[in-house]
């Protein structure tokens, strides 16, 4: 396991609850009121688990993220990046979906929230880099010192 690779979990794991949430929050009232198939939702897998129950809805999506941010710390760094990145887009994606349409700039607000996640892409990714780099280094030192 790679714990360098932590930092590139960041923005999918931002944009993971971000879009849970909002889901949730996107619900109608009478979803609330306890008709679980009026529930609204684009992913077909997860629209059935949200007909089931909102406080399931809930758990599974946490529990697949945090199982794909866990494939993100097995995988070589190539693989690591490219999960990631797919996550972190599938989400921002998902976010967008559920700012578009009740937002009076909504499409202003979609452009805003995928600048925002190239940035932290950006970010984690560099911070990721800096990590292996020195954990690399590490490994070199110790190498010296055992010989």
């Amino acid at each position: 396991m790679k714990t360098h690779h932590a930092w590139l979990c960041i923005g999918p794991a931002v944009a993971g609850v971000l879009d849970c949430g909002l889901t949730l929050r996107g619900q109608s009232t009478i979803y609330w009121e306890g008709q679980y198939q009026d529930a609204v939702e684009g992913n077909p897998v997860f629209l059935g688990i949200l007909r089931l129950h909102p406080l399931l809805f809930a758990i599974v999506s946490l529990l697949c993220l945090g199982l794909l941010c866990l494939s993100v710390l097995c995988f070589p760094t190539p693989a690591a990046k490219i999960i990631a990145w797919v996550l972190l887009v599938c989400h921002t994606f998902g976010v967008a979906t559920w700012l578009i349409r009740p937002l009076p700039y909504g499409v202003l607000s979609c452009v805003v929230l995928f600048f925002i996640a190239s940035r932290l892409r950006g970010w984690s990714w560099k911070k990721q880099a800096d990590a292996e780099q020195r954990s690399a280094s590490l490994a070199d030192r110790n190498e010296v010192l055992a010989t």
